[in-house]
């Protein structure tokens, strides 16, 4: 789980290496877990090589739009040769 962190845009971006796992992100904010913002809702990234992959939730793909301007902690969850080499809050571009 990471420190907290100030939002300062609505894009979580990783770059991570997935060889046979998965790796999911639930955000922490104010000591609990957002309705919708858990592991289960998590758009994480599955068996891939990816230096940008953004990481959403739910169906509606949501981003942390609701937590701009505050601080939260993330906390990563990853399974089988999986290794998160760098995570990113921000902008789109």
């Amino acid at each position: 789980m990471t420190e907290p962190i100030a939002v300062i845009g609505p894009r979580l971006g990783v770059n991570a290496t997935c060889l046979f796992g998965h790796l999911q992100v639930r955000v922490i904010a104010e000591a609990s877990v957002p309705e919708g913002f858990d592991f289960d809702s998590c758009n994480g990234l599955a068996q891939g090589d990816e230096t940008d992959c953004e990481i959403t939730w739910g169906k509606e793909r949501r981003d942390l739009t609701p937590f701009v301007g505050r601080n939260i902690r993330l906390h990563f969850r990853a399974d089988n040769a999986t290794s998160l080499y760098a995570y990113r809050i921000g902008e789109r571009s």
